[in-house]
């Protein structure tokens, strides 16, 4: 999808209901009130998308997004 539309995307699941966040061409940023719903529920991060090739290659605006979240689950 992101290839697609030039956006990205994360999808998250809190308990049996899934959501699915829609960024723009740079990141998809968890909102704080889906992640205090992560935390409190005990949802998770189930995947990011990238807009460009090599994606499996994280940004920097990932790897603060993944210290917030672990600094926030453990």
């Amino acid at each position: 999808m992101s290839k697609e539309t030039g956006v990205e995307f994360a999808k998250v699941t809190i308990g049996n209901k899934a959501c699915l966040i829609c960024g723009d061409k740079n990141d998809a940023i968890i909102p704080d009130n889906v992640l205090n719903k992560i935390i409190k529920e005990v949802g998770q991060l189930d995947f990011h998308s990238h807009t460009y090739d090599n994606d499996c290659v994280s940004s920097n605006n990932d790897l603060k997004m993944m210290v917030k979240l672990r600094k926030e689950t453990g």
